[in-house]
């Protein structure tokens, strides 16, 4: 069977679309298949090495099922990435039996963490307001917390987020870049929001984020595809949403397990307050949230 490849490459370093080799064996041996054809610019590899790329596209040809072998260089270390894209197009040619296995491999969205334990999993969304009330509660009462990260809303006052992460119990996640639907963009789009957004977390906390909330919580397999080429782990959306907007929300009664929704906004203080008092009254603890992901058998 000949399978329909597309491969392209990108170098981070300059902001630049330029081209460069990569053997095709990983792609090849990836699904069994054979490839041949010509290139397009779905998916590709990053090299962030300080030395320039050569330009050369890789012949693949097709479309439909989309590939992306990557090779990057970090503190002398490289590590391969591959992705496979658009496999509902696949599913179509498959029949019924290839549409069933279209979620197969691919990250799972998680809106409630089943545990047996008495926790709660509080996330913050977004970073546009530095409140220090809201730090001081987080710090005071040993908070563990998901921060969910715009890279632009943190990079006016970084340190009011390492502040909370030098702490050793917040962590920064991936939000994207521009907070758009990632159901309405492409590949590309889909790629620059997802992967952009993980690139720059890393440089500004030094930690590539394995976990994303799509914003406004909409997603569907092509985002989960994206995602994975990213190197995320798990798409988190949430339970209960805490966020005063306007007015403040009822309280809802807190379960083992529930993911709590916060936003950096000029409430989140009082909003933090409220849902801390919700799992008190439950019997609950805030807990760190990737640790029992992997407990629960969603995440490697």
């Amino acid at each position: 069977m000949i399978l329909p490849w597309r491969i392209s490459t990108r170098y981070p370093g300059s902001r630049s679309e330029s081209r460069s080799a990569a053997s095709a064996t990983a792609v090849s041996c990836l699904m069994g298949g054979s490839v041949s054809g010509s290139a397009d610019n779905a998916y590709g590899f990053t090299h962030t090495g300080s030395e320039g790329a050569p330009g050369r596209q890789l012949p693949f040809a097709g479309r439909g099922l989309t590939a992306r072998v990557g090779l990057d260089q970090g503190g002398g270390m490289w590590r391969t990435r591959v992705l496979v894209a658009a496999l509902a197009s696949l599913s179509l040619a498959l029949g019924a039996a290839g549409s069933a296995q279209a979620g197969v491999g691919l990250p799972p969205v998680v809106s409630h963490v089943p545990t047996q334990e008495k926790v709660v999993f509080i996330t913050i969304d977004d970073g546009w307001n530095h409140d220090p009330e809201a730090a001081r509660i987080l710090s005071e009462k040993r908070v563990p917390v998901s921060m969910f990260l715009l890279p632009g809303a943190t990079s006016y006052d970084t340190s009011y987020f390492t502040g909370l992460v030098d702490q050793g119990r917040a962590t920064v996640e991936n939000h994207t870049v521009n907070h758009p639907d990632l159901t309405t963009l492409d590949a590309a789009g889909k790629d620059a929001e997802v992967c952009g957004a993980g690139e720059r977390i890393a440089e500004t906390f030094g930690k590539t984020p394995k976990l994303l909330r799509p914003p406004y919580g909409a997603v569907n397999d092509d985002v989960r595809l994206a995602a994975k080429a990213c190197g995320v782990k798990a798409l988190v959306t949430w339970t209960h949403d805490f966020t005063t907007w306007g007015q403040t929300p009822p309280t809802p009664q807190l379960k083992a397990g529930d993911i709590v929704l916060l936003h950096f906004t000029p409430t989140l203080a009082a909003d933090l307050q409220r849902a801390l008092d919700a799992a008190k009254a439950a019997g609950l603890k805030p807990a760190a949230l990737m640790p029992h992901l992997r407990s629960a058998g969603l995440v490697p």
